[in-house]
C-alpha cells in the first residue's frame, strides 16, 4: 500500500476530522512502525487523503473496500457499509477497475458487491476478495513479509493486476494463491476458526495441568517447538491474559464474533457446525474459572 513498492494511495474517508489529522501528519492508530512509514510515503507525496471518493478513484487500477462490518443483532456481519460504497462506486467508475474486498466477509460477498456495482456500472469491472491476515502488533511487519497472500478472482485480468500489486512484497518465495471468490472469503473465516481451535485447546490442557499440577508454560513451549503447530500459536488463555495472546502473536478479542459469524453461515446453508457453536461457551468457561482461581488465590 506504499509507494516503496511502486504505488500511489489515496485513501478514502466519510470522516472529515479524521482525514484532516491524517493529512496533517497523525496517525489515528497505533501500530508499531506505522508512525515512520506513514509519514514518509506522506512526505514524499505518495500517501494522500480525502472525502472525494470520485476525485479519489478516477485514476485507481485496484479500489481496495477496507471498511467496517459491525455485528447485526444476530451476530452476522453488517454489509451496509461495503455495499453502499459499492453502490457508490457503479455511479463513477468511467474505466476499468479491480475492486478488492478486504474487510473480513461471509461467503458470497464478492458476489453481493459485483452485482451492487453491476446495477449502475457502464464499464466492465472485476471483483476480487482479499482477506488480510495481519496480527495486532505486528500489522506492519505481516503486510510487508506476509506468510501467504489470499486472491480470490477468476479474472485473467484481474489476477495479472493483483500478481502486479503483491509481487515486490513475496520476493523471499511466500505464495501468492489464487483461488476463486468463495474460497477466499471461506479461508479468512477458516484461519480464524482454526487458531481459535488451538487456544481452547490450551485452555484445556492448562486446566489439565492445574490438576496435575505440571506446568502449563513449559508443555506450551515443549509442544510449540513442533514445526506443525508453532510456538507463537500455542497460546493458553489459562495462564496467559489476552494481552499476552496479543504478544505471543494471536489476537484475541475477535474470537467471539468469528464464532457466530461463522456458525451464522453455517446456518444459512444448514451445514452442521457444532464445533464453532460451542467454543465460545468452552472459552467463557476457561476466562470465569481464571477469575475465580485469582479472586482464591
Amino acid at each position: 500500500m506504499k509507494k516503496i513498492q511502486g504505488n500511489d494511495v489515496i485513501c478514502v474517508d466519510i470522516d472529515k476530522n479524521k482525514v484532516d489529522k491524517l493529512n496533517s501528519g497523525q496517525v489515528t492508530i497505533f501500530e508499531p512502525g506505522l508512525e515512520k512509514l506513514f509519514l514518509r510515503n506522506q512526505k514524499e507525496g505518495r500517501l494522500h487523503f480525502t472525502t472525494a471518493l470520485a476525485e479519489a478513484i478516477k485514476d485507481a487500477k485496484v479500489i481496495i473496500l477496507a471498511l467496517p462490518t459491525p455485528p447485526g443483532e444476530d451476530g452476522s456481519a453488517d454489509l451496509k457499509y461495503i455495499l453502499g460504497v459499492a453502490d457508490d462506486l457503479g455511479k463513477i467508475i468511467s474505466e476499468y477497475k479491480v475492486i478488492v474486498d478486504k474487510s473480513t466477509v461471509p461467503v458470497g460477498t464478492a458476489e453481493k458487491v459485483h452485482a451492487a456495482i453491476l446495477k449502475n456500472a457502464k464499464v466492465p469491472f472485476d471483483v476480487v476478495s482479499n482477506p488480510e491476515f495481519l496480527r495486532e502488533g505486528v500489522a506492519v511487519d505481516d503486510f510487508m513479509k506476509p506468510d501467504r497472500v489470499v486472491i480470490g478472482t477468476t479474472s485473467d485480468k484481474a489476477k495479472k493486476f493483483m500478481n502486479d500489486l503483491y509481487a515486490p512484497f513475496v520476493r523471499q518465495g511466500n505464495p501468492i494463491i489464487f483461488m476463486d471468490e468463495k474460497s477466499a472469503e471461506l479461508t479468512k473465516y477458516a484461519a480464524n476458526s482454526f487458531l481459535a481451535t488451538k487456544i481452547t485447546f490450551m485452555n484445556e490442557i492448562a486446566q489439565l495441568c492445574e490438576r496435575l499440577n505440571a506446568d502449563v508454560d513449559m508443555v506450551r513451549r515443549g509442544i510449540g517447538s513442533d514445526e506443525r503447530m508453532g510456538r507463537r500459536r500455542a497460546c493458553s488463555a489459562w495462564t496467559a491474559s489476552r494481552d499476552r495472546c496479543a504478544q505471543s502473536g494471536y489476537g484475541c478479542g475477535n474470537r467471539a464474533r468469528t464464532n457466530t459469524r461463522q456458525t451464522d453461515c453455517a446456518r444459512v446453508r444448514s451445514i452442521p457446525a457444532l464445533l464453532r457453536e460451542e467454543r465460545p461457551h468452552q472459552d467463557d468457561r476457561r476466562y470465569d474459572r481464571v477469575v475465580t482461581t485469582a479472586h482464591h488465590q
